[in-house]
């Protein structure tokens, strides 16, 4: 750390301005502690000048020295009047703790951070201090969080990480390796004494170390385990759920047509249209079956979302990760004629195949939850361990996103293939359904989704590791030489869509 002493060693930056009132750092400082810039000493109009003045309240002199610590020399307009406070002043105590919090995060962050903050390294080097420090200030307090939060967890995160690497012998802990980060939060999470068994500490990890990367310019392999699909977090809701493994999807594909059981088929059915377009189990009810679909084209009509959306538009390809779904033709024919696109079953409390009988109409939410509890029981998950892993309706939807995660594809990209209402067409990211009413959407997410099977099935043919198993083992895919040198793998994998604003 500099002391305090070192401020002297600054030059005065009487030298190249002059101002007419004091400078926007100096009036956020100055109002935190509940001073108004006329209350400021005659002649104190930045920074520097406030902390070595002995006319200045020491609150504030010491808030001004913490301030010149952390960013140097502030640039200061030529002249001109105070320009207006570019974001809420905070109470004095959060704004003093925010700026130590800024302080030792700077300190634990590697070198070189800061420059990729910037963007490139010609943007860091172009400007001269004096200009670079206030916009690396502007960064650090956008993402500070309530009172400085969110910086203090990335900081004690990135603190817990060193000391897992000295401890395990990791050098050089930078940049954060997928092998390196994945073990240090399994090791956090098996270490944990908490009372949801170490799954909070692992998101919070996760959590912070993809803020450091998007944020602070960490070096860090985000491709292996910060899957937040596909590892179970400490709570129950949609985006919690885990994703089914590739080896489940294939075998659903098998079951779909070949089990001797009709509520397995059609339980394995629903369950890989689910997965392959990824819908909740919910969505399936009141969905119907587009006549623009053909035996190899897949297009259904959702009745509706969480969010209010009516008559959603889905649309795929008629081919799984083993090949053509072979019977899709029928399973359409009779959507067509019957007027909906899944039947309802009725099972007694203790759901088995033998037990599923299929009605003649709609399904429902409940046999919904019959069919999702059927789909994992024909992979061999039971029914105490769909709850212990998380193994809902809500799984299917997390399939194609966590392949794209794997593969460390764009967000714009991962967002075509379930996150609809952050799209392109949706700019104001109020509603999904408006999404599918652009017909460009509609060939991107064909496209997209054609892609997205193809890896899997390239990604299925690799995989050793958790074959058998319904629940996802993604840690040695994602690590991968075989799966990193795949034309599949990385930002660049889906960089032109053929076709683009057709109609389809």
């Amino acid at each position: 750390m500099v002391e305090p002493s070192a401020l002297h060693d600054l030059p005065s930056p009487a030298s190249y301005r002059i101002s007419l009132g004091p400078s926007t750092e100096l009036v956020m400082l100055a109002a935190s502690v509940g001073l108004a810039p006329s209350d400021l000493p005659k002649g104190v109009l930045d920074c520097i000048q406030a902390s070595r003045s002995p006319f200045v309240p020491q609150e504030l002199r010491l808030l001004a020295t913490e301030q010149v610590l952390l960013f140097g020399r502030e640039r200061i307009s030529s002249a001109g009047p105070p320009l207006p406070t570019p974001f809420p002043v905070a109470p004095a105590s959060s704004s003093a703790q925010v700026l130590k919090e800024i302080q030792l995060l700077r300190q634990e962050l590697p070198p070189g951070c800061e420059r990729r903050m910037f963007g490139s390294e010609h943007g860091y080097n172009q400007l001269p201090s004096a200009m670079r420090n206030p916009i690396l200030q502007r960064k650090y307090l956008s993402i500070a969080g309530r009172n400085g939060q969110a910086i203090a967890r990335d900081r004690r995160a990135l603190s817990r990480y060193k000391g897992f690497c000295s401890r395990s012998n990791i050098t050089p802990p930078f940049p954060v390796g997928a092998g390196a980060l994945s073990a240090f939060i399994e090791d956090a999470f098996c270490s944990s004494k908490g009372k949801k068994g170490g799954r909070s500490v692992a998101h919070s990890l996760k959590l912070s170390f993809v803020h450091l990367s998007h944020h602070c310019g960490l070096p860090v392999e985000l491709d292996a385990p910060i899957f937040f699909n596909t590892v179970k977090p400490y709570n129950g809701d949609s985006d919690t759920a885990t994703s089914p493994s590739l080896w489940a999807v294939q075998q659903w594909e098998v079951l779909a047509l070949h089990s001797p059981d009709p509520a397995v088929r059609l339980a394995c059915r629903v369950a890989l249209l689910a997965s392959l377009l990824s819908l909740r189990a919910v969505h399936m009810v009141g969905a119907t079956a587009l006549s623009s679909s053909t035996a190899l084209l897949i297009v259904i009509n959702l009745a509706s979302d969480k969010d209010g959306s009516i008559n959603i538009w889905a649309g795929c390809d008629a081919v799984g990760i083993s090949g053509p779904l072979e019977w899709w033709p029928s399973f359409l024919h009779s959507a067509l004629e019957a007027g909906f696109l899944v039947p309802n079953v009725r099972a007694p409390s203790e759901v088995t195949s033998s037990s599923t009988n299929i009605l003649q109409q709609s399904v429902t939410s409940d046999g919904m939850v019959i069919l999702t509890k059927l789909a994992f029981l024909s992979v061999d998950v039971s029914l105490p361990d769909q709850v212990a892993f998380h193994l809902t309706g809500h799984s299917f939807r997390h399939f194609l996103p966590c392949i794209a995660e794997l593969l460390a594809w764009l967000s714009s990209v991962r967002d075509e293939l379930g996150r609809w209402a952050t799209g392109a067409a949706n700019s104001k990211r109020k509603k999904c359904g408006p999404r599918y009413t652009v017909m460009a959407n509609r060939a991107l997410q064909l496209f997209i989704r054609r892609v997205a099977v193809q890896a899997c099935t390239f990604l299925l043919n690799l995989s050793d590791e958790g074959s058998g198993s319904a629940v996802p083992c993604f840690d040695f895919l994602a690590s991968c030489d075989e799966v990193r040198n795949s034309p599949f793998f990385g930002p660049g994998a889906i960089s032109y869509v053929p076709g683009f604003g057709r109609p389809v």
